[in-house]
């Protein structure tokens, strides 16, 4: 994957318009645009300590619909992740064919026709990226792998 130098990163400082339905605790600075999605959860994962005081954003190149806000995954045995969710209806009905063939995942939270946050117990990063490409194509009907990113810097205790 290829990061983003700081001259790119100024210029994409701007998180895109529905991030803003997330709780925000900071500035938003883009780290990837286009890449792909199993590409960038594998740097987040492996990458330096730093990543795990990072909130990342991750939305579909070019969807206005997309949007998954990751929590810290370095040293997670149950990364669990928020994710646009529009409907009314409870989600574990409409996600029941993912929570069905992925038995390790729940439904921990969920804001009517905002969002709502999945947990993945055990998933490795591979399983991760196979469960949030299987929302985006139920939910949004996202077929692309491909990602833009951003994150947020959380303080240090």
């Amino acid at each position: 994957m290829t990061i983003m130098n700081e001259d790119e990163c100024a210029t994409f400082m701007d998180a895109p318009s529905w991030a803003l339905e997330f709780p925000s605790r900071g500035t938003y600075i883009r780290f990837c645009k286009n890449e792909p999605l199993l590409e960038v959860l594998r740097s987040i994962k492996n990458g330096s300590s730093e990543w795990a005081y990072r909130y990342v954003t991750l939305c579909y190149a070019g969807s206005a619909n997309s949007g998954i806000l990751l929590y810290p995954l370095q040293d997670s045995e149950a990364p669990y992740f928020d994710f646009r969710y529009g409907a009314s209806v409870d989600p574990r009905q409409v996600l029941r064919p993912l929570l069905e063939r992925f038995p390790q995942c729940c439904i921990l939270d969920w804001s009517r026709g905002r969002q709502a946050c999945l947990e993945a117990v055990g998933a490795d990063v591979e399983l991760l990226a196979e469960i949030m490409q299987e929302i985006a194509g139920l939910l949004w009907g996202e077929q692309s792998h491909l990602v833009d990113g951003w994150y947020e810097e959380m303080g240090r205790a």
